[in-house]
């Protein structure tokens, strides 16, 4: 490896790439469910997932919350990862993980919060059993928010057992 990148950083570093491909793809896919599939749906694995196109007023599991309330509420939790995120760079170098992990949450909201801005709702694309519609950005804030848990756990596991 390179002087200039460890190996652990360099991972970190080529999945963040990746998050920031899986922003963009969650973008053009958000475009192409709002210009091409207003009207229809087109099935991508049989009855169970198809792709077509949703407005979503509210947050997750559907709770209506004022358009105002949701747009606040995501400016303060992306504020929240970049000081959780500063605060981890400054102080514990064995969480570099976690920071890929918050990225990857902080992508997917960054791209609902567009989404938001623009239209005043959410783009959902992904249905999914007849019965929930989401986006890729949903599921990159499901999935980091997971591996950030797992992460933390783990990581306290380690402290916990390292004490004794």
């Amino acid at each position: 490896m390179n002087k200039f990148f460890s190996k652990k950083q360099f991972i970190s570093i080529a999945i963040i790439f990746v998050i920031a491909i899986f922003f963009l793809i969650d973008r053009y896919l958000k475009f192409i469910a709002l210009t091409k599939y207003q009207t229809n749906s087109r099935p991508l694995l049989g009855d169970w997932v198809s792709f077509s196109f949703a407005k979503n007023y509210f947050i997750s599991f559907s709770i209506p919350l004022p358009a105002n309330l949701i747009i606040a509420f995501s400016f303060l939790a992306l504020a929240a990862i970049i000081l959780i995120i500063v605060s981890i760079i400054k102080k514990n170098k064995r969480l570099v993980s976690v920071i890929v992990w918050l990225m990857l949450i902080f992508m997917g909201a960054v791209s609902n919060l567009i989404d938001r801005l623009n239209f005043g709702y959410v783009i959902d694309y992904l249905k999914i059993f007849k019965f929930s519609i989401l986006n890729l950005a949903d599921l990159m804030i499901s999935l980091g928010t997971l591996l950030t848990i797992i992460t933390f756990y783990k990581h306290s596991s380690a402290i916990e057992k390292s004490r004794k």
